[in-house]
């Protein structure tokens, strides 16, 4: 009997250890509690208005941004278009021009080789005045002079004829080398246009391109306002 009650004595101890005793919870500490789940209720309605609003604002964002894109697209597709009719339109003026230079170039060429033939004309003309004006003269002055010694009339006429032609033939010179003037003149101005006409580039419908382009793109950006600053994502 004297070893039971100590073997007694510590299994109930043991169970004091094993089976503590839990005292219940103040009024202030349920307090506490309620007003931390309160908050934590507070701080949840609050984040998921904001998430809410952020949608909604997203949304905006995005169809503001699809209706852009429309608008966009469709302003680019009629500028496709104006620009395949003015390239079109254009390579048509490329043609046209070329064949007029190339008429222009044949033509120039045409004048050249018969202002060559009209120049060797009238180089041989003058020559040959050259030669035969003395030879004319120094034989109408010792006709003259002849006449003059010998006392005896000739045919006045013929003597007016022979100055007449000869005045005649230097006045067709002359004719000749005005002329001959006039086409060196008439040919350097063509070849001064051609010349411009190659080096000029095709300007055509740029500048109505240049103006469709920029009153597009003004009144594309006047259609709709994006709405830049992204939403907020504090929390």
């Amino acid at each position: 009997m004297m070893k039971t009650k100590p073997i007694l004595q510590d299994m109930s101890s043991e169970a004091q250890y094993q089976n503590p005793v839990v005292a219940p919870p103040s009024a202030a500490a349920i307090l506490r509690d309620d007003t931390n789940t309160a908050k934590y209720d507070d701080d949840v309605f609050v984040l998921v208005e904001k998430l809410l609003r952020q949608d909604q604002q997203s949304k905006h964002y995005q169809g503001l941004l699809e209706l852009r894109i429309n608008s966009d697209s469709v302003a680019y597709q009629k500028l496709h278009v104006y620009c395949e009719r003015s390239l079109s339109g254009m390579q048509h003026q490329k043609s046209q021009l070329e064949a007029s230079l190339r008429h222009a170039t044949e033509t120039c060429q045409a004048l050249s080789q018969s202002l060559h033939l009209e120049r060797d004309k009238v180089r041989g003309l003058e020559s040959r005045l050259n030669e035969l004006y003395p030879a004319v003269n120094s034989w109408l002055q010792r006709l003259s002079q002849y006449k003059q010694e010998s006392g005896c009339v000739g045919d006045e006429g013929t003597m007016e004829r022979f100055l007449l032609e000869n005045q005649r033939q230097r006045e067709v010179i002359n004719c000749l080398q005005s002329l001959l003037h006039a086409r060196e003149q008439a040919v350097q101005d063509l070849q001064a246009t051609l010349d411009q006409l190659s080096q000029q580039p095709l300007k055509g419908n740029a500048g109505q391109g240049g103006l469709f382009r920029s009153s597009v793109c003004s009144s594309e950006e006047s259609n709709v306002e994006i709405i830049t600053d992204t939403p907020s994502t504090k929390g």
